[in-house]
């Protein structure tokens, strides 16, 4: 009997956490008279050249045209492009909205296109190989299920999963090109932006109120800021890298 009251005890304990995780998910719904935190993220000083890429396989696909890195691209104006910018832990906001179609990365040239990408947990999300030679995608998730796959010409897509939210964004390469990665930021929440070739950036109808934003460009790190948000109106922040 006293064996049973254990279990029945434990049977309760782990219910009433497993409740309190779901507690703390992300809740969505209508956002009244919603603010706006834009701005652009910028690097500080004269920035690197980026680097052509040195094609060691499949040159005559891979090699076709000039590559560079996408390490860190900065433009006119000391811009920096794929920047991925969120609010941090945000609890309760505006309601996700499942994409129409997934969100695709395609292997095209031997790159990655787009660079970076930005999901909501439980969207799947296509790998392409639009090329003639054999790819192996593989992922490095924290929460999600990795993938490690090769993808020959005759396989069009890999679709891969998600489930999790990540804490950092999820890194995608190819192990048989070993130049070639991107990333997908994947988010419990949908306050979250990449930024283009002008390094700007908008995240709209998030509630009035404090936030932690959080801006993050693979080789350069991240800063935080935290942000006032007023009902209605556009809060401009920047950000400014150093190398």
């Amino acid at each position: 009997m006293r064996f049973a009251g254990k279990i029945a005890f434990a049977i309760v304990a782990g219910a009433l956490l497993f409740s309190g995780v779901n507690a703390n998910a992300y809740e969505g719904g209508d956002v009244s008279n919603g603010g706006t935190i834009s701005g652009k993220i910028t690097f500080s000083g004269t920035a690197p050249a980026r680097a052509p890429i040195n094609v060691t396989k499949d040159k005559e696909v891979c090699g076709a045209t000039e590559h560079l890195s996408d390490l860190l691209i900065v433009g006119a104006g000391n811009a920096i492009k794929n920047v991925i910018v969120s609010l941090v832990e945000i609890e309760k906001g505006k309601a996700i909205v499942a994409p129409s179609s997934n969100p695709k990365l395609d292997q095209n040239g031997c790159v990655f296109t787009p660079h970076v990408i930005c999901v909501t947990a439980g969207t799947t999300i296509d790998i392409l190989n639009s090329d003639s030679v054999t790819h192996n995608v593989h992922t490095y998730p924290e929460e999600n299920t990795a993938v490690n796959k090769a993808q020959p010409p005759s396989l069009k897509v890999i679709s891969i999963e998600t489930e999790f939210g990540e804490e950092d964004p999820m890194k995608v390469s190819c192990d048989y090109h070993g130049w070639m990665s991107s990333w997908v930021g994947i988010f419990e929440h949908p306050y979250f932006a990449v930024t283009g070739d002008d390094g700007s950036f908008t995240i709209d109808n998030i509630p009035a109120g404090a936030y932690e934003v959080k801006a993050w460009q693979e080789d350069l790190g991240e800063l935080v800021k935290t942000v006032g948000v007023k009902a209605g109106e556009t809060t401009t922040e920047n950000f400014e890298f150093t190398k």
